[in-house]
């Protein structure tokens, strides 16, 4: 068991698609458990995509929407998303207002329409994207 203290948790690691997000266990994209932190800028969102074996979302902070087949729900803090197995969706922030997400994950995703895995646009790993406070992409350890 491992247990992951909030003021533990290192900074998110930012994307050029206006997406942040920081993997606590994973991505292995296989029958292990996957779980990110996902931080979105307001208007942003991930493309149309699905999870093969389902996806939970757990609505840290912020004011976002989840949408499947056209239909957009907003979500708030608190509020948990349960998405079954192959449903397309598509989430993210409205557009004045960030969100941030737990995401829990088994199994691969899919993008809609396409033949590529959303999660490949992730970092795999801490270590693979440089953070902003260490060009070399190191966590300072007190």
């Amino acid at each position: 068991m491992d247990i992951i203290r909030a003021n533990a948790v290192p900074p998110l690691t930012p994307l050029p698609n206006g997406m942040s997000m920081r993997w606590l266990r994973g991505p292995a994209q296989d029958d292990t458990l996957d779980v990110g932190l996902v931080r979105f800028e307001p208007g942003t969102a991930t493309p149309e995509h699905i999870h093969h074996r389902g996806q939970t979302l757990v609505i840290v902070s912020g004011v976002g929407f989840v949408s499947v087949a056209g239909v957009r729900t907003e979500v708030s803090p608190g509020d948990i998303v349960i998405t079954p197995p192959g449903q397309p969706h598509i989430h993210g922030a409205t557009d004045d207002q960030s969100m941030v997400h737990l995401s829990i994950t088994t199994g691969r995703n899919d993008l809609v329409g396409d033949t590529g895995s959303y999660g490949s646009a992730m970092p795999q790993s801490p270590d693979e994207a440089p953070h902003q406070d260490d060009p070399q992409g190191r966590d300072e350890q007190p």
